[in-house]
């Protein structure tokens, strides 16, 4: 018998608030989609890092965002891997964004099994959410 197994993606929250622009991706999505360069307006995740380091407005906006002293500032505030928090708020806009429609359940919005900060996470289709996987004991 032949079982499926459905690739694990990573999850990314990127955040530009110089622009106001804050979303999710997976790593196929960076990979294949111009992800980077819609939220950023570069072309990969090298040239955040320099922005982050020549770019003063950039900088402006992430330390006021964060209330972060210059000295402070880190990719990790604009780019990282989500957290469960993260992927709360995304939830919470994907059913703010389609309160309209009659239907309050969710598609998989990625992969159905997702690496988070905390963990790994497989989608359930009965609740419309990310559920934690147990953590498998090693004998």
């Amino acid at each position: 018998m032949l079982t499926t197994r459905h690739p694990v993606e990573t999850i990314y929250y990127l955040e530009n608030p110089q622009r106001n622009i804050s979303t999710y991706a997976s790593t196929t999505q960076l990979t294949v989609e111009s992800v980077v360069k819609d939220v950023f307006g570069v072309a990969c995740v090298a040239d955040i890092k320099i922005m982050l380091q020549y770019n003063k407005e950039f900088r402006k906006s992430i330390s006021q965002l964060h209330n972060a002293m210059d000295d402070d500032l880190t990719l990790e505030m604009v780019f990282r891997v989500a957290s469960k928090e993260d992927l709360l708020r995304f939830k919470k806009s994907l059913l703010e964004s389609s309160l309209d429609d009659a239907e309050t359940s969710i598609d998989c919005p990625f992969s159905a099994t997702i690496q988070l900060q905390d963990g790994r996470y497989t989608w359930n289709e009965s609740t419309s959410v990310y559920e934690k996987q147990k953590e498998r004991l090693s004998s």
